[in-house]
């Protein structure tokens, strides 16, 4: 059976549970369809193993699901819905990924790529509490959270909202550089406020 046979079965097998427990208004046919393509990209970036360990888990009941299945039917749901902003690519599941969701991480802080802006998992709530009492500090600090310093799929520097904050300081010091420019006229001498030469 083709993987794209099994993910409609799946998504049959899902809406299914749902209409036992009360289908939900937005579980259309148009949200059907959006969530087989989303959960099929989500595979897609994958090793063979893992799409074929989640497209068995999630025929189970979802108390049974591991947290690589958890994930890709979480990001599926939003994707359908309409919540994720960022292109597919951002939320791929290469093995280390899967790894780490294996070993306990997860993803309840952003932290991601500067540079490709994939989203990588974090240490567990469980985990920060232990590190919060193993330091007796109430707080710890954001870095503390990244289980990676540096994205498993481009090498690039792996940060609380890395990619979103590099991009934002990217535009910052593009506009600043214009603003100087327009500041220094066009013969390069600079204005005062009041629109003089100096």
């Amino acid at each position: 059976m083709s993987l794209r046979k099994r993910l409609q079965k799946l998504e049959i097998i899902v809406s299914a549970k749902a209409d036992d427990d009360g289908r939900t208004a937005y579980q259309t046919d148009e949200w059907r369809e959006r969530w087989c393509e989303l959960a099929n990209g989500i595979l897609a970036t994958m090793p063979l193993e893992r799409r074929q360990q989640v497209v068995a888990e999630a025929q189970l009941d979802a108390d049974t699901w591991g947290p690589i299945t958890r994930r890709v039917v979480h990001l599926a749901d939003l994707g359908a819905r309409g919540f994720l902003r960022k292109p597919l690519s951002m939320y791929a599941l290469p093995e280390a990924l899967c790894r780490l969701l294996e070993d306990g991480a997860d993803f309840h802080y952003v932290h991601d790529c500067e540079d490709c802006g994939l989203e990588v998992p974090t240490r567990s709530r469980v985990e920060m509490d232990r590190l919060r009492a193993e330091r007796g500090a109430q707080f710890v600090s954001v870095d503390d959270r990244a289980v990676l310093s540096t994205c498993p799929r481009c090498g690039g520097a792996v940060k609380w909202c890395g990619h979103l904050l590099k991009r934002d300081l990217e535009t910052w010091h593009r506009q600043l550089a214009e603003i100087e420019g327009k500041k220094a006229g066009p013969t390069g001498e600079g204005r005062t406020t009041e629109g003089s030469t100096s």
